[in-house]
This record gives C-alpha cells, sequence and structure tokens, in this order.
C-alpha cells in the first residue's frame, strides 16, 4: 500500500514548486501525491496575489483537516493549517 501525501500543485519551475515536483517524480512508486490547486500561479496581476490566493485555498485546507496522509508544504497556506494538520506536515523551505 502507498502512502498518501498532499501537496500544492508542482506547476512551474522555479522555487518550491520545483523542489516538489522532484519529490514528487522521485517518490512516485512509493507515494499517492495529491495535489491541491495552486490559484496563485494562476493571477496575472501580482498586486495581493497572495491574499487572493489564501482567500481562495482556505475552504480546500479546511476540508483537508480529517483527511489520511502527511502534508508537503512549501506555501504560507501552511498558517491556514489546524495543529493537528501541522504535526503531520513537512514543511520545503527554499529560501534563505
Amino acid at each position: 500500500m502507498r502512502r498518501i501525501a498532499y501537496s500544492m500543485e508542482p506547476v512551474g519551475r522555479t522555487g518550491g514548486r520545483a523542489y516538489l515536483l522532484m519529490l514528487h517524480e522521485v517518490t512516485s512508486a512509493e507515494v499517492e501525491w495529491r495535489t491541491v490547486p495552486d490559484h496563485k500561479r494562476t493571477y496575472r496581476v501580482r498586486r495581493w496575489r497572495k491574499l487572493r490566493h489564501l482567500t481562495r485555498l482556505a475552504p480546500t485546507v479546511r476540508a483537508l483537516d480529517a483527511a489520511p496522509g502527511v502534508f508537503v508544504w512549501d506555501d504560507l497556506s501552511l498558517l491556514l493549517f489546524t495543529p493537528r494538520m501541522r504535526a503531520r506536515t513537512v514543511f520545503v523551505l527554499h529560501h534563505y
């Protein structure tokens, strides 16, 4: 049986999405990846993009509270996670 892991959709080849894509590819035989849409990448106007992204993502994140598996996250939407969800999260830190 494969483990279940949730992540943001690994769209793009920069920042955290590049690392998520690598993780998806390397672990695809052992992990069933379930992704959450990354709305932030769809907005043309960059102003308030993160806030719009978090607002749209909040209901999806709340629905994952009781979902089985772990979370592999690289995004500030981690702030929307419950303490139970954060306990099951690997945060991919790609800034220094």
